[in-house]
C-alpha cells in the first residue's frame, strides 16, 4: 500500500489535554524520496507551508474532534493524503 502514514505520538487512546502539545510522525510508504509535506489541523490555522519545522506539533485549546490531513507532493505533483481523528 502506498500513500502516507500520519500517527500521534503523544496521548493515550487519541485523547488530549487541552492546551497540551500534540505531536506528530509522519512517514511515507512506498513513495519516492523527493515529498514536499503540509498538514491541516482543522483548528482554523488553515495548511502549513510545505515542509515547515513546525508543522508536526500543534496545540489544541478548545475541546473537541479534530480531523487532522497530512498533505504530501511529489515531482509529479501526486497529492496523496491520510486522516487521523483525535
Amino acid at each position: 500500500m502506498t500513500g502516507l502514514r500520519l500517527t500521534l505520538f503523544n496521548p493515550v487512546s487519541g485523547v488530549l489535554v487541552v492546551d497540551s502539545e500534540a505531536r506528530f510522525n509522519l512517514s511515507v510508504v512506498e513513495g519516492p524520496s523527493d515529498m514536499q509535506y503540509s498538514m491541516e489541523f482543522d483548528n482554523g490555522a488553515g495548511v502549513t507551508p510545505f515542509n515547515d519545522s513546525a508543522m508536526f506539533r500543534e496545540t489544541f485549546s478548545i475541546p473537541g474532534e479534530y480531523v487532522i490531513t497530512a498533505s504530501a507532493n511529489d515531482t509529479n505533483s501526486t497529492v496523496h493524503d491520510q486522516v487521523i481523528v483525535l
